[in-house]
């Protein structure tokens, strides 16, 4: 049960984190330009960040920290999650159009 709510917490957590980041604006036209490209990324992703945080949870223990959506070399699209995990910080991929997640590196 304490697995499952530290899950659900950490879920919570990522959920807060990017509703706070939705009310952020900024006039600066740099940025203008970074929000366009996360909105064009954000478009095609099939995967949402909440079912990408989800199954990193549910297959690894250890809390999430941070969720961002990066596209990477060519055309891939995933979420970069790091979670911390017997006190080392971990950092795994899920894939933003398959779900496909990768093995876990250590930061």
């Amino acid at each position: 049960m304490m697995k499952k709510t530290l899950k659900f917490i950490s879920v919570f957590a990522v959920a807060s984190l990017l509703s706070g980041a939705a009310v952020a604006q900024s006039d600066s036209s740099l940025d203008q330009d970074s929000n366009e490209k996360d909105i064009q990324n954000a478009k095609l992703a099939t995967v949402t960040m909440i079912e990408a945080v989800s199954k990193v949870t549910n297959a690894h223990d250890g809390f999430v920290i941070s969720a961002i959506l990066e596209s990477k070399k060519g055309d891939r699209l995933v979420y970069e999650i790091d979670f911390v995990q017997n006190e080392k910080e971990i950092e795994v991929w899920v894939d933003a159009r398959t779900g496909e997640m990768s093995e876990l590196m250590e930061d």
